[in-house]
């Protein structure tokens, strides 16, 4: 994270957190993520990461969904904030940060047709009967 004014931090929902105590939690997981959708109710904005597997016959992507993370609007702008911070700062240190070797990745799959993968539709789950009182 570059360095933030306090209050450079404030404006963008951020906190200076200098140095802080990480702990894990027993639930703690780590994903590779090269995919991710947004969904949104009037409440809350949801990203669900996932990892591209592959093409199906018609050549889509088949993307393998690994985590939903839930957050209000709030967060969202303060976590987009932070993204785009570090992204800035690392492309000052670095250079910028392009999309040619990506999309040349992705374009070799469609002409080549590399690792095909067919698709399972999802099983719907069926919710457990519900007990009455009385």
């Amino acid at each position: 994270m570059p360095e933030l004014t306090p209050q450079e931090a404030k404006k963008l929902g951020l906190r200076n957190y200098g140095s802080q105590t990480n702990i894990p939690s027993e639930h703690f997981v780590k994903i590779y993520t090269n995919n991710v959708g947004v969904s949104a109710t009037n409440w809350d904005t949801s990203l669900i990461f996932g990892e591209i597997m592959g093409l199906d016959q018609d050549g889509e992507p088949v993307v393998e969904q690994k985590v939903k993370v839930n957050m209000t609007r709030e967060f969202m702008k303060a976590l987009s904030n932070l993204l785009t911070a570090n992204v800035k700062a690392f492309e000052e240190k670095y250079g910028e940060i392009s999309f040619d070797r990506l999309l040349a990745v992705t374009e070799g799959l469609e002409k080549t047709n590399a690792k095909k993968v067919v698709a399972k539709k999802p099983v719907a789950k069926k919710a457990a009967p519900v007990k009455k009182k009385g």
